[in-house]
Formats: structure tokens, sequence, C-alpha cells
């Protein structure tokens, strides 16, 4: 949305005003009575979806239905086509009787034809179902071309299916073959009951012969029944679904499953414990009292850390829209790329290390056949994108400079390279340089040889075994004022962040607020929208963990190895990679927001605690990516410059000759053999080429005297 950049719009409309919904950046919002509400038997808004209305009231969020069933599960009362049959069964009430309900979870038999309308799920009854989909469906026709009045469930199907102006953009399923585990059993008494009073009468649910008899006040809310994103502070009373929310639950993906499993492969049945949504229900005690319909200010829902004003939040950023060309590779732990809805539901895949909840730490891709209720291979997402992206490809931040962060200067891709070769402005990364010699004539077609004319000026090998080195090198950021979009206000405009002495670490940019205070409660909502900072101390303690990283891992051959956990090893090893280790070593993370322990890994998946926090992966605590957002351009594991001094003498006689020299030496782009252009593939290589690679070259030499070696 070009008039509101730094929002997100979502395709919706407030049944109020017609206006669309706009969300601030990790804005909830709490949705009451759809506008459009049909009774659930006639499973209407499968095809034409429902329009949700903005909030809640004392009438809204509830639906009239006869639900009652014996116990062979057949309907109490007519049907809903014949009101004025009550056929065998009927519901008595006298003065002053009490009717009690005892809710227990169950699933309907969905071998019946009427409910065979999810093929996806082999036609059985999900726990919980949702499908998302932008566009209207229309009117349904007959064959004759009129209008269908009374659609079967299979024909309002297919014309959603086939409605080309609808688009399914996600899809969610919980299912578990253990509901009992997870929704407990409410007896008699442990939810509102209802009195009758007057003369006594047979109660109908929905009386259409005389609407004014279906009072309100003959009807109480039982029960509030939820599916929902986790949050910090789960509220599974069995905490057996609790997980690192921001890690291992998938809250970005639009695809979630967790169904049926009959001992085959019908469909993945996956320790819910890396799900990103639960289900839960509990007894409805008063619009007020009861928390799952609690809203804040705005009609704002709670959630990120909780569900309650007391638990939960307004706001609670967790990934970022590219407001401008990335510069570093692990900005793209921002970016969606598990989206399939197939187990494990990794976020904040790129730069980040750690392992994997579903995957043995030994491995990175598991088999099927080795984890209950897969239905695929299970990989460790990051292990394998952090794999295929670091050493093999980098950003050269050649790129037009556009969109609001471009201000009133935008520059299209030609003016950024010519600008960039004659000298006149640096690319976005600094480190960039232009190679010697006359400028070419770079297009969009050469960015696959664009190297070929660039060097990185000032790279980091991170077999560094210096503690200063790396202390310098982590702290090369900035202390200055940096811009910030203050997401606790839903302001559009940048203000810059107030001035600091320790180096500032944002996983956003610009900084989805100001540096975090300090002593803040776990449900403070300026935790979840702000920056940190470390102090110089702190720097120097991170730099003493890395170097004892390096050590216990090293050489790395590779930046993806230095990135990326080990496959074996003790248990440091397996969980995460060197700088990750290295964080929670030197304990900048020791805030414990989420206060619940969850499973960090494959091995605690069946534990009764972890090791993990629920709270771990937040923008309050930093992460890995978070410190390669800034590191990852300069990173390296080999030397391409080097600074060689030699000593040579030579006797005649009694008299003795003595000499000493320097040069630099740098790894250029040709080969060895220059006849293969600098741009072969390796698997073109000739045998020269293959033994002694790239050229090196020496770029100045001098004569030392002894007074300077």
């Amino acid at each position: 949305d070009r008039e509101v950049p730094y929002r997100m719009r979502i395709q919706g409309n407030d049944s109020n005003t017609g206006e669309s919904i706009v969300l601030k950046p990790g804005e909830f919002k709490v949705f009451g009575e759809p506008k459009n509400a049909k009774k659930m038997a006639d499973l209407v808004h499968y095809a034409e979806g429902l329009i949700l209305t903005e909030g809640h009231g004392s009438e809204k969020g509830f639906h009239e239905y006869r639900f009652l069933r014996d116990n062979d599960r057949a309907k109490i009362g007519a049907e809903l086509d014949d009101p004025t049959s009550y056929g065998t069964h009927r519901l008595y009430a006298n003065l002053n009787d009490t009717i009690k309900t005892r809710i227990s979870p169950a699933k309907l038999d969905s071998g019946n034809e009427e409910f065979k309308v999810f093929p996806e799920l082999n036609n059985q009854e999900p726990a919980a179902y949702l499908k998302f989909y932008t566009g209207t469906v229309g009117r349904l026709h007959d064959d004759n071309g009129g209008t269908n009045a009374t659609p079967t469930i299979q024909e309002l199907k297919r014309a959603a299916d086939a409605n080309p102006n609808r688009v399914q953009i996600g899809a969610i399923e919980w299912d578990t073959n253990d509901l009992a585990a997870h929704l407990p059993t409410l007896e008699y008494g442990d939810v509102p009951f209802l009195t009758f009073g007057g003369e006594p009468e047979i109660r109908k649910f929905n009386n259409t012969d005389d609407p004014e008899s279906n009072d309100r006040d003959n009807k109480v809310p039982l029960l509030i029944a939820s599916m929902r994103l986790k949050t910090e502070q789960d509220s599974n009373t069995h905490n057996s679904n609790m997980s690192s929310m921001w890690l291992n639950n998938g809250i970005m993906n639009p695809y979630f499953s967790n169904g049926f499993s009959n001992g085959s492969t019908d469909d993945q049945n996956v320790n819910l414990k890396t799900h990103q949504y639960e289900v839960t229900w509990e007894p409805f005690t008063g619009w007020e009292s009861t928390p799952t319909v609690s809203i804040g200010s705005g009609n704002r829902g709670y959630g990120g850390t909780g569900v309650t004003p007391q638990s939960g939040v307004e706001y609670a950023p967790f990934s970022q829209v590219p407001l401008a060309p990335a510069t570093s590779l692990a900005q793209f732990s921002h970016a969606p790329l598990n989206t399939g809805g197939v187990a494990p539901f990794t976020t904040q895949i790129v730069g980040n290390s750690f392992a994997a909840m579903l995957v043995p730490r030994n491995t990175k891709i598991a088999s099927k056949d080795a984890v209950p209720g897969a239905i695929a291979d299970l990989i460790d997402h990051s292990y394998m994108a952090n794999t295929t992206l670091f050493d093999g490809y980098f950003l050269s931040t050649a790129a037009s400079e556009q969109g609001p962060l471009a201000g009133s200067s935008p520059r299209n891709l030609d003016t950024v390279l010519s600008e960039f070769f004659d000298g006149t402005r640096p690319l976005a990364n600094p480190n960039v340089m232009p190679k010697s010699g006359s400028a070419p004539t770079i297009t969009v077609a050469d960015y696959a040889t664009f190297a070929d004319h660039i060097y990185n000026n000032g790279a980091f090998n991170v077999n560094s075994t210096s503690v200063e080195a790396w202390a310098l090198f982590l702290a090369s950021g900035t202390q200055e004022a940096l811009p910030i979009l203050d997401v606790l206000t839903g302001g559009d405009s940048l203000t810059d962040a107030d001035d600091s002495e320790d180096l500032a670490v944002s996983r956003f940019a610009p900084m989805a607020g100001d540096e975090m205070p300090d002593n803040l409660d776990y449900n403070d909502g300026a935790r979840l929208s702000s920056h940190r900072r470390l102090s110089a101390a702190q720097i120097m303690d991170l730099a003493e963990q890395v170097v004892t990283q390096v050590k216990a891992r090293g050489p790395f051959q590779s930046v993806a190895e230095f990135v990326n956990r080990r496959l074996e090893g003790s248990d440091s090893l397996l969980n995460s990679g060197a700088l990750q280790t290295a964080i929670e070593q030197a304990n900048l993370n020791d805030e414990d927001f989420g206060g619940v322990a969850v499973p960090k890994n494959h091995s605690e998946l069946n534990s009764a605690g972890g090791s993990g926090k629920s709270s771990d992966g937040s923008v309050s605590q930093i992460t890995q990516a978070d410190i390669l957002n800034r590191l990852a351009p300069s990173l390296t594991v080999r030397g391409d410059t080097y600074l060689i001094r030699t000593y040579g003498e030579a006797t005649i006689g009694n008299q003795t000759s003595r000499v000493w020299c320097e040069a630099v030496v740098q790894r250029g782009h040709e080969f060895v053999d220059t006849s293969q252009p600098s741009t072969t593939a390796p698997a073109d290589l000739n045998l020269i080429n293959q033994t002694y690679g790239r050229r090196f070259n020496i770029v100045s030499f001098r004569w030392l005297s002894e007074k300077e070696v």
C-alpha cells in the first residue's frame, strides 16, 4: 500500500463501514459474529465465506443451532426444515427445572455422506479446520441456469473450488487421535446451567413459526472453544502443546496440518509441541471474566505473550516486509521459506542455527519412517538453507533505490551502477569496492558475472582466535541515532532512536522501537516493539565465547560451516552454531520472559520439561541471525590478501650482507591459466586451474631497513 508504506493491508472489509481493514505492524484484531452467519448445519459458509464483524458484544459470537443429541447421537427434536414436528424425542421443561450439561471431547462419525466435504482430510471430520480465501464465490446456479436455492454441500464445495475469482491462500487443520489429552471433560456443574421459569413447555432452539418465542433468557452460553496461535504463556493446562512460538511453530506459515493417522501414512500426526496452533475450551463465565474474548483499545486483541489483558500484548512484530534491497543474507531470516504445511514448522530460518525439533541432532534429514506421524522426510530447514546460501551467494547491494526509505532522491539501477564505478557514491554495502581499471558496462543481465568486477574490502576471517580482533569486529556497528518506526503508536513516519553509548542490535530495519528498557514484565508491549543494545563489557564477553567456540569447532572450511550447528559432538555443538552458542554462553538473554521451559531439540520432545524458553526467538532475545544481519557480508574463512616479509643474506669472506623486503600479495579474479575466463564454472576448469586456482598478484613491494623489522 503506497499511501501507508509501513502497514500491511489484508483482504477483507469492515462490515460496518465497508472499508478495507488495515493492520499495523504486529497488530492483533478480534472479530465477533459474522455478518452473513448461517447455521452450521447448512455449511453454506464453506463456499461463501464469512464477513467478520470487528470487536464483540453481548449478542455476538454465538449462533443458534440445535445441537442436542441422544445417546445414539441422533438429533433430538425436529429437522430444521420441519419445525412443527418433534419426532420421537422431546425436551420438556417444567417450572424451575434446571438443565445442566456435561461436555467431553469426541468427533462425529464422518463416514456419513453429510460430512464428506473434506477430501484433503480423507473425508474425515477434523477437530478444527479453517480455510482462507480471497475473492468471492458469487451466486450458485442449477443445471438450467436458475438460482439453486437448496444446493447440497458437495455442490457448494464444487462451486467454491471452480470460481476463478476465489483463491485459497491458506488452511489450518488441527486434529489428534487423543482429544481427551488436550480437551478436558467438563462435568455437570462445571459449565453454566439454565433454570426455566414460566409455564411448562417444550423449548425449541429455533421456532420458525413463532420467532418471538426464541427468548434469549432461555439460552445460556456454555463454552468458549478456541483454535489460536500459541503464545509465550500457553493456556493448555496439560502443557503438552508448549513450544517456542517464535522459532519452532511456523507462525507465518499459511498452511498448517496435523491430522489423521490410522497407523499408515494417511496424514501427518506429529508431536503437537512443534505446532503453532492449539485448541482449547473452557466454561463461559461471563463477558468480562472469560479471557478468550478480551479486547483492548481500538478493538485490538491480545496475543504474543498471552491471550488475556494480564498476560498478552496488542502488538507483537514478528517478520518484516522489506522496505529496501537487502544488504545481508541473514536478512532472509524474515523470509517465509517454509510454507508447505509439512513439519517441522521452523521459522526465522536463514542465519539461525537452532536444532530442528523433530529432526535428530546427528542428522539434517530425518527419514519419515523414523519420526512417528510423519508423511515425508523431515529436514532441518536452517541447516539446509544456510548450506545453500552462504558461500554460494552474496548480495552486492547493486540495486535500484526506490520506496519510502529512498526519500526524495531515488536512483534507478543504471544510476547506482554508474555512480559506483566512477567513484561518485558507494553501494549500500560500503565494503564492496570496484575493481581497478575502466568501468564496465553493467546491466541486469550481468548480475551472474558481477563479482568479476568488485572486491570485498575488509573481510573478516572467522577462524581468527584473537579475542581483541573478534571484539573489534563485533563492535563494528554504529552508536548513532538510528531510525525507528514505533509500532506502538502506529505512526507512518520515521524518528530517531535515543542516543546511547552502547551498540545497537536490531532484527528490523528501520528498528521497530527504541532501546528496550530495563526490568520489563513479560507482557509489556515495549519488550516486543524495541531493540537491544550491547555494552562494551558484553561485547568483550561475547568475543571471548566466540573464540572458545572457534577453537572447539574450527577450522571452518566454509562460512556455512561456521553458521550451522555440528552434526556430531557434545550437546552445545549439536544444539546450535558457534555464534548462537556464544550468545547463550555470554548470558546475553538472561531474562526468561516466557517463564515456561520448552523442548529445545528432538531429544527433549518427550521429556517433562526442556532446556529452552518459550520466549526464545522473540525480538527481546538476541539471536545469531540478529548479529549476522550486520556481520554476514564481511565473513570469510580464508585470506585473499597477504603481507609477506622475507629475509636474505650472503657471506663473502668475512663480510655478510643482509636484506629485508616486504610484498603485499593478493588473490585476483583471473585463473592461473588465463585462457579460461574468470567466470568459468569449477566443473569446467582445466587441470592447471583445478590444481592452482586463481592467480596471485604482487600489488606492492618495498625494501625494508633493519630498523623496520
